[in-house]
């Protein structure tokens, strides 16, 4: 049973437990004697104990996990073996610096591959570790591979005639250039991916090798549906700038794939790298036509006609440079529609071209056409026309999520009056040119916000007129206050405002608070209060957090958190508690349970 147990396990393999083997005679007895416990054999230093590990499997299937560069010194067993491989896999054996040079598509194709059949082999999966990708034709032969399912290879490339495509489940292509040349017409790869009926993961990762001109002549209703997809990823390098941008828009009006299906595209956009001067700040990015790859129409895309929910999230400057993330899925959790734009260049010498206004519109015209439920929104760099639009997009939503990444005052001081225009009937109001209408909407989230007394009440108010038009209420609410916390001399909520809130919400209504501010105390201070002999000041803002959610009625949760800045002591636990209830709690305030977590 516990080499069993062991065989189970990601990773872990019987043939390197050799302390578990000695633990006493029957244990090793069973080891050694035991085949099915050696069908998994990863490379290790001596060929000899790779000798001995394939004669202890006996005549079973195995799967060997090899290193790249030792290939060479273990070809003839594989060669000899070749009749029982399930599984040759380099990609999680040891990379061998001092090797980059192997020709692993030379002894792969002169050596290993030169066998007339691998009737079982299933899983292959190899990196070649040369910088040039190689060609495998030892594929192009029909009745070499017949039991192949998944193909996961790194700068190497099968034709893409071959006939193996019909029968994988998996395909992964990394870190392929091809030469216009040896390309393959959009027409050709179109057609050979519309056998692939087996495929559930198609990945292709920094691969060039579709030629996309002549595709003006595929008939507009041409699709290729792959119904057992379930994901599909698409990377394209930034130093392929000269191709297209509309180049992987032409391939996707041709695709459609399951609801359910998670779709993962990302484009590099990078720095000028030329030490010639740049009289336009924008030209320092050399593919910047990126950015505009998607035409008007984009949703008539297949592969967009089932999303129901989107997130957008503005671009932030971080430690590689900016980049903008367009986020969206399916029906469920784990289904997704990604989109990313990157500049992963640094130092950044200019502005990045692509302001969080543009990505915006750009994102909301993704969805013109689908049906979206569910929306989350980054208010970081937009203005207010920009969200009105998007509530006059998707007037169906029933989950709206508004958050905010850094302190604006500016932006939050204007959003209040057109969030109750989303929240309430358009008609009314006096802004006669307003046509957002979320009467379905039943969650709604704000996160990190700048609040204030003000816009504590228009969404009070808000909820009130909603009430009074019929619409159902919320079935749950959540604030979160963030950096920058309230307005100067305004206090929290107290616990009647939370309370007006409950009222009008149906399910839970959570408030987070994680600036509350303290006294400012900037003597030093002398006893140890800690009792750990710390001696120093108090910090002027003293940093806490409190949340207090009404699970349910008469029920109140409250977590306490306090971090520290700097090495110094921000805010007594004690301290915290003390002010959280001076804040909520009267002597007849009606709870029967508190939960208390620090």
């Amino acid at each position: 049973m516990v080499f069993e147990w062991l065989a189970q396990m990601d990773g872990i393999y019987v043939s390197q437990s050799i302390d578990i083997m000695l633990v006493c005679k029957h244990w090793t007895d069973v080891a050694l004697n035991t085949a099915a416990l050696w069908q998994m054999i990863p490379e290790r230093a001596r060929v000899d104990w790779f000798a001995v590990a394939l004669a202890r499997s006996k005549n079973m299937l195995v799967d060997i996990f090899a290193n790249a560069s030792s290939l060479l010194s273990v070809a003839p067993l594989l060669v000899k073996e070749a009749y029982r491989l399930r599984t040759l896999d380099t990609l999680r054996g040891d990379a061998d610096p001092d090797n980059t040079d192997s020709d692993v598509a030379g002894l792969l194709e002169d050596t290993i591959f030169a066998v007339a059949e691998f009737p079982h082999l299933e899983t292959f999966a190899m990196k070649n570790p040369g910088l040039f990708s190689h060609k495998l034709a030892s594929f192009c032969n029909p009745d070499r591979f017949p039991a192949l399912q998944i193909l996961d290879i790194a700068a190497l490339y099968v034709p893409w005639d071959s006939s193996v495509f019909r029968q994988l489940r998996v395909l992964q292509i990394v870190d392929v250039f091809l030469p216009q040349s040896d390309s393959v017409p959009i027409s050709v790869f179109l057609d050979v991916l519309k056998t692939c009926q087996c495929l559930e993961t198609l990945h292709f990762i920094y691969v060039s090798f579709i030629d996309y001109t002549g595709h003006e002549q595929i008939a507009a209703d041409f699709i290729v549906s792959l119904p057992s997809l379930v994901s599909f990823c698409w990377f394209w390098p930034s130093n392929w700038a000269f191709q297209s941008p509309t180049d992987v828009y032409r391939l996707l009006e041709h695709l459609h794939l399951p609801t359910s299906v998670d779709v993962h595209l990302q484009f590099d956009v990078v720095l000028y790298t030329e030490d010639e001067p740049v009289t336009d700040p924008h030209d320092e990015y050399s593919n910047i036509s990126y950015l505009k790859m998607f035409p008007p129409d984009t949703g008539r895309l297949p592969i967009l006609s089932a999303v129901r929910t989107a997130r957008f999230r503005s671009p932030v400057p971080g430690g590689g440079g900016e980049w903008a993330h367009l986020y969206c899925t399916g029906w469920g959790d784990d289904e997704s529609f990604q989109l990313s734009f990157v500049n992963g260049q640094e130092p950044i010498k200019s502005s990045f071209p692509y302001p969080a206004n543009q990505q915006f519109c750009d994102f909301l015209s993704l969805f013109d056409e689908t049906h979206l439920q569910s929306l989350t929104a980054d208010l970081l760099g937009l203005d207010i026309i920009c969200l009105r639009r998007a509530f006059n997009y998707f007037p169906y939503l029933k989950t709206l999520e508004l958050l905010y990444q850094d302190f604006d005052s500016r932006c939050w001081g204007i959003i209040p009056r057109y969030l109750f225009i989303a929240l309430t009937d358009p008609s009314h109001h006096e802004d006669g040119d307003v046509t957002a209408n979320l009467l379905g909407l039943r969650h709604l989230s704000l996160e990190n916000l700048v609040w204030s007394e003000h816009a504590f009440c228009v969404l009070f108010a808000a909820l009130v007129v909603r009430t009074k038009q019929g619409a159902p209420r919320l079935s749950s609410l959540r604030v979160k206050v963030g950096e920058g916390g309230f307005s100067r001399g305004e206090r929290i909520p107290d616990r009647d405002a939370i309370a007006a809130l409950q009222a009008m919400v149906d399910g839970p209504v959570e408030y987070v608070d994680t600036t509350v501010y303290g006294q400012s105390m900037e003597e030093p201070v002398t006893d140890d209060q800690h009792g750990d002999g710390v001696r120093g000041y108090l910090v002027s803002r003293k940093e806490t957090g409190f949340k207090a959610t009404n699970n349910e009625r008469g029920s109140l949760t409250v977590t306490v958190t306090n971090r520290q800045e700097d090495g110094w002591w921000a805010y007594r636990v004690d301290d915290q508690l003390r002010n959280f209830c001076e804040i909520f709690f009267e002597e007849n305030m009606a709870v029967r349970k508190i939960t208390i977590e620090t």
